[in-house]
């Protein structure tokens, strides 16, 4: 199953980009399916036009001040009331600026309890930590093993997050 995690994650990407090239806005739910289908959740979600067009932003934004607006403007998540899940969609989106929230990289982090795991304000703390990671040579180091070992490029964001996946005692 891991493999399959490992393997599925730049066609995810590719699929997230082509979806909101076509679809505009209404790419948000597509997504959120997708996003869905790589973890073991069942999902739910309450968008309307407003939020499917503010979370579209995601897509385009370049930089982590605008990616931040986009997470701080929302009162709630609309992906299963879960950062987690929204974390993954707004990844899937534009993986240079948003970071995957989960369990695992909680735990990584110092967050434990579910409940704190399902606060905006963690996430924005996770967020701003990885951002400022982004440039310790570890960072490069798993950019250039995904290249080696599995034949595809991962962002900045997406090494800093995987090595809070993937370490149980080490911190960077």
């Amino acid at each position: 199953a891991y493999n399959h995690y490992i393997k599925s994650y730049p066609l995810l990407l590719k699929s997230s980009s082509q979806i909101c090239e076509s679809l505009g806005a209404d790419a948000i739910p597509v997504i959120a399916h997708l996003a869905y289908g790589w973890m073991p959740t069942i999902l739910s979600f309450h968008f309307n036009e407003n939020m499917s067009r503010h979370l579209l932003n995601a897509y385009e934004v370049n930089n982590f001040q605008s990616g931040l607006s986009i997470v701080n403007a929302l009162e709630f998540s609309p992906v299963n009331n879960s950062w987690v899940g929204l974390s993954k969609v707004l990844h899937f989106m534009n993986p240079e600026i948003f970071p995957i929230w989960d369990s695992k990289v909680a735990k990584n982090f110092g967050v434990s309890g579910h409940y704190k795991m399902k606060q905006k304000d963690i996430y924005i703390q996770y967020m701003k930590f990885v951002f400022s990671k982004l440039d310790l040579k570890v960072v490069s180091g798993v950019q250039q093993a995904f290249v080696s070992q599995v034949g595809y490029e991962v962002s900045q964001v997406r090494a800093c997050e995987f090595i809070l996946f993937t370490i149980a005692e080490e911190k960077l």
